[in-house]
């Protein structure tokens, strides 16, 4: 007799003979066939077998159980959606397998502090962590920042403000030893030839020279500010004898109202107004007569005539050229009070002793001196090029 549980063993054989294996791929969940149909399995292949045979039965079957699923073929690599796993989404922000060191707060804070250098360093301040970072470790010129990677990324916006992007590389490819007269500093390559043509100059000339001291390249700004690089810093100035060929501006704290004070001393003093001066003679003449006669006798004497010039103002209180004379030597007590300490030190040494053929030689050979301009002199300065790479 033909029952319903014999007839569901010999669909099922019939079943796997079509398949040829593919039948045991796919496996036929039992609670699939029967989800959501109304009657007994049994019910339905007793009916189907019935009017339709056995082929439909397993027709039947086969669309119940669905595809069967690919099998994974080991050498091929699963294709991974955007955003998963050891990739990088829109924007350039790295997923959990590929997260960047984390910013340290001092970068963090410089980066803020400098927006027009993040383009150069793709707008990403994680970029600019590391690519400082891999300057660091690659440069030879470590102790020109105090061996400090924080003092190193501190002067990195300032220099790609003027074109070096690598600054520990820029250093390295770009500062050597120069020569002068004997001595030796560090300097810009591009203007040690210059510098050889003065030495020799200067040397032919036979004359005593006078220099002992020689400095070039130097990481700083221009005194005072915090965005500026001066020449040192790009290796194209040199100073001569600095102790004695001072920068006014920089011995006065870079104070205007002090350097008003100091020129309208001297110009009492030595009759010569250095501010507006630009020739070597006049300026080294007037340091000599200020050397000679700046003095504490001489400052007493201003007061002395202060003093005078009071009585006289109060005796004549209509008289306003007694008055004007009053208030001029008021300014001059209160000029040297205001700088006095710079001006006893200027008086010991004088403010310009260099030697006319050093100055003469250097010029010659393409460089210009400090002590041409006017306000800022800057008498051991000697500079040639610009600022950049």
């Amino acid at each position: 007799m033909l029952t319903i549980e014999s007839m569901d063993r010999r669909v099922q054989k019939s079943t796997r003979a079509q398949e040829s294996g593919e039948a045991k791929r796919r496996a036929i969940p039992s609670a699939r066939l029967v989800q959501g149909a109304e009657g007994s399995l049994g019910d339905h292949l007793f009916d189907l077998q019935r009017k339709a045979g056995n082929a439909a039965v397993t027709a039947m079957l086969l669309q119940r159980a669905g595809p069967a699923p690919a099998p994974a073929d080991a050498g091929v690599t699963p294709t991974v959606a955007p955003g998963g796993p050891a990739t990088t989404t829109a924007g350039g922000t790295p997923d959990a397998a590929t997260t960047p060191t984390p910013v340290d707060p001092d970068v963090q804070t410089l980066w803020d502090a400098n927006t027009a250098m993040q383009a150069s360093f793709g707008n990403d301040v994680h970029k600019f962590q590391k690519d400082t970072q891999d300057q660091w470790t690659a440069t030879s010129s470590k102790a020109w920042f105090s061996n400090d990677i924080k003092n190193y990324r501190q002067y990195v916006p300032t220099y790609v403000s003027v074109g070096i992007t690598n600054l520990g590389n820029w250093i390295d490819a770009n500062i050597s030893t120069a020569h002068f007269l004997g001595l030796k500093a560090q300097t810009n390559k591009d203007i040690q030839a210059s510098l050889t043509t003065a030495s020799t100059a200067i040397l032919a000339a036979g004359a005593d020279h006078g220099v002992t001291t020689f400095e070039g390249f130097n990481v700083r700004m221009i005194r005072g500010s915090t965005t500026s690089l001066i020449l040192h810093a790009v290796g194209r100035a040199v100073d001569i004898n600095s102790s004695t060929n001072p920068q006014f501006r920089e011995d006065l704290g870079h104070d205007s109202a002090k350097l008003a004070s100091l020129f309208r001393v001297i110009q009492t003093v030595t009759g010569t107004d250095v501010k507006s001066t630009s020739d070597y003679a006049s300026q080294q003449t007037a340091s000599e007569t200020f050397k000679t006669t700046f003095s504490a006798a001489w400052v007493a004497t201003q007061k002395t005539e202060l003093e005078t010039r009071k009585k006289a103002a109060a005796a004549a209180p209509t008289d306003a050229g007694a008055k004007q004379k009053f208030q001029d030597q008021q300014q001059l007590v209160n000029d040297v009070a205001a700088v006095r300490s710079t001006l006893d030190g200027y008086a010991s040494t004088g403010f310009l002793t260099l030697k006319k053929v050093v100055v003469d030689q250097l010029v010659a050979a393409g460089f210009t001196w400090g002590g041409s301009w006017n306000d800022a002199k800057d008498y051991m300065h000697f500079e040639k090029g610009a600022v950049g790479p």
